[in-house]
């Protein structure tokens, strides 16, 4: 892989843009990167079954939800866990789990960037803006909003 500008030029490959949709990856590693002591953060690697390496930063909340969801897939979430441990863990065994990958364009317009999920991500209508989960082509259920189950109460 290339690592920097002359090696990416001479022998880099430009993979195709990355499509929305569920992937199966392995954890690849796991840094916190403390450039920034104030704004600390840990960067993950993934890698899909394709060989393609995918990375991603997340911040302090964002990252305990990382572990949380991931915990949740793997059927641990009712387990205590070191967190470094954990991660080294599925790094070293090649933990295979499942990733989502989300589209959005900002409102003010700009460059369509991707979100990562360890959970599958809820589908919203484009009408109504209400969250549905799909039961089975003829049946759906819906799931409230949150001002939604403020007004029935």
């Amino acid at each position: 892989m290339a690592n920097n500008l002359i090696s990416f030029y001479k022998e880099g490959i430009s993979m195709p843009q990355l499509n929305e949709g569920e992937y199966k990856v392995t954890l690849k590693s796991h840094t916190l990167v403390t450039t920034k002591p104030e704004n600390p953060y840990i960067t993950l690697e993934y890698v899909t079954e394709s060989g393609r390496t995918l990375r991603e930063n997340r911040f302090n909340q964002g990252f305990q939800i990382f572990i949380s969801h991931l915990k949740q897939q793997l059927e641990m979430g009712d387990k205590e866990i070191g967190v470094q441990k954990f991660l080294d863990k599925l790094v070293a065994d090649k933990t295979k789990f499942k990733l989502w990958v989300t589209k959005y364009t900002p409102a003010n317009g700009g460059q369509t960037r991707s979100n990562f999920h360890l959970l599958e991500p809820r589908k919203i209508t484009e009408n109504t803006g209400i969250t549905t989960t799909e039961i089975n082509p003829t049946t759906t259920e819906v799931n409230p909003t949150a001002n939604e189950i403020e007004d029935a109460i």
